[in-house]
């Protein structure tokens, strides 16, 4: 299925129509965990749909499937409504995938692809690049919250350098936190340009291998972005509820872009496939649960699909399957 292009408004980027029908990263993996599975009719939640690249290429794929769709963002529901109208048979939904968004169904896959979509980097002129001059709101649903720039102006520098230090890893946090500071008592600062500006003076460019190395502003934003959205405390919600929404033999598909994401997911899988014993007679201290990663070890994409897709080099793909 062909995802068409959206009628774009005033506050999305005519220039980056290409972005729209980017190849979904790691969608023969995800297709493989599904037919390895050998069921007929199934369903399946895409929980983080985006501009709907995974649902269309599965959905294509596997026609006998009921599928579901949900995203936080209201404008990429109201996209993806225009490229699955109802005779499509997929069910859509505004809502955090963190949410009981579809009461107390159950599924037999439920796929995450964490971080954001590549909507937000080229559609949506909220401030999520640096590469764009705009106004610095970085928020997935702007019904809720407050914008970033409205964050920088109340909050107290310490409290800007804990979230750079716990959502960047950023080693100059402090500094960093500092020049904001400062910069904001002669101007507020509301846009990307400036606040990739005071980045560059804090945290100087090192040309390298590392994409991060070259360009600081990357983790700088991610940080401020994870912490505007709640991101980690929503993931980590979902690692307790999402399992438990799955039929027996059911799967859960995450897709992580950094280690803070990856880590949750990792240690979530594990603490589910082996619990703790409470039989006093028991010889160890841990027994088998009710789950089992099918993923031993990260799936990581084919170079072929990096290159096509720059921005998938750090994905990786776990599966944890209900027994």
């Amino acid at each position: 299925m062909r995802i068409r292009s959206p009628r774009l408004n005033m506050s999305i980027k005519h220039d980056a129509e290409k972005s729209r029908f980017h190849n979904p990263i790691l969608k023969e993996k995800i297709a493989s965990f599904v037919e390895e599975n050998g069921r007929g009719k199934f369903s399946f939640w895409d929980a983080t749909a985006g501009n709907g690249g995974h649902l269309a290429f599965l959905k294509e794929k596997f026609p006998q499937g009921e599928f579901f769709a949900s995203d936080t963002d209201p404008e990429i529901i109201s996209l993806l409504q225009r490229d699955f109208p109802p005779e499509s048979g997929v069910h859509l939904k505004q809502g955090n995938y963190s949410n009981a968004i579809w009461g107390a169904r159950t599924f037999d896959y439920i796929f995450l692809d964490l971080g954001i979509s590549s909507l937000h980097y080229d559609y949506f002129s909220r401030g999520f690049s640096y590469r764009y001059d705009e106004v610095l709101d970085m928020r997935l649903d702007t019904e809720r919250g407050i914008p970033l720039h409205e964050w920088l102006a109340r909050t107290q520098e310490e409290d800007i350098r804990n979230v750079l230090w716990k959502y960047g890893e950023i080693p100059q946090a402090r500094k960093l936190a500092r020049m904001i500071s400062e910069h904001r008592k002669i101007k507020p600062i509301l846009r990307t340009g400036e606040l990739a500006e005071i980045t560059r003076k804090a945290l100087p460019p090192h040309p390298g291998k590392k994409h991060t190395s070259s360009h600081p502003e990357v983790k700088v934003f991610q940080a401020f972005r994870i912490h505007i959205n709640q991101e980690l405390e929503h993931l980590e919600s979902a690692m307790a509820s999402l399992p438990l929404l799955l039929n027996p033999k059911g799967r859960l598909m995450v897709i992580s872009f950094h280690s803070l994401e990856d880590r949750i997911v990792k240690h979530s899988f594990l603490n589910l496939e082996t619990i703790p014993s409470h039989d006093p007679l028991s010889r160890t201290a841990f027994i088998p649960g009710d789950f089992i990663r099918i993923t031993r070890k990260p799936v990581y994409p084919e170079a072929s699909e990096v290159e096509e897709n720059p921005r998938s080099r750090s994905a990786v793909l776990r599966v944890l399957e209900r027994k």
